[in-house]
């Protein structure tokens, strides 16, 4: 069967039910699909639906430069070593600073292992996250200042300050 001939339906109560657990998500999948003229609700659809989202919505070809740069930390720092010990997370905002640079000043891939800066910066993010999430995070961060309050007064008047 071609993917074209699976055309979503918009109607019925599994539909209802599976949009209502999606209200703060932008992307929805419907629960029934019509085939060949046929509708079919299929109960895993909607069973799926109130569980997280996992390679449904994100880049594939992301996950494998992530996966790969995570691979070269693991043989280099051990793997998953920021669940043993506490990590600081200024030690993972630098690094995302500087590969974030580098790829904004024109280089692409890190020369040191040969692979994309936005893989490292993706990972540098999954570490700090996983670290946060597991109790593992060392925050080091400075006491908080006023960036967010300065955006969003640029946003409405075109200045940093009311």
């Amino acid at each position: 069967m071609d993917r074209d001939e699976v055309i979503p339906s918009t109607t019925g109560a599994a539909v209802s039910a599976y949009k209502s657990t999606q209200q703060n998500l932008s992307v929805t999948f419907p629960a029934e699909t019509s085939i060949a003229g046929q509708t079919a609700v299929n109960p895993k659809t909607a069973a799926g639906a109130k569980k997280p989202s996992l390679f449904s919505v994100i880049p594939t070809a992301a996950l494998l430069h992530l996966g790969e740069v995570m691979r070269v930390g693991a043989k280099k720092y051990g793997p998953f070593n920021w669940r043993e010990t506490p990590v600081p997370a200024e030690t993972y905002v630098d690094a995302i600073g500087r590969h974030l640079l580098s790829w904004q000043d024109g280089e692409s891939v890190d020369p040191e292992s040969g692979m994309s800066h936005l893989a490292h910066i993706m990972a540098s993010c999954a570490i700090l996250i996983d670290a946060e999430e597991n109790q593992m995070l060392h925050d080091d961060r400075p006491r908080a200042g006023r960036v967010g309050e300065m955006i969003s007064n640029f946003q409405k008047t075109g200045k940093f300050n009311k």
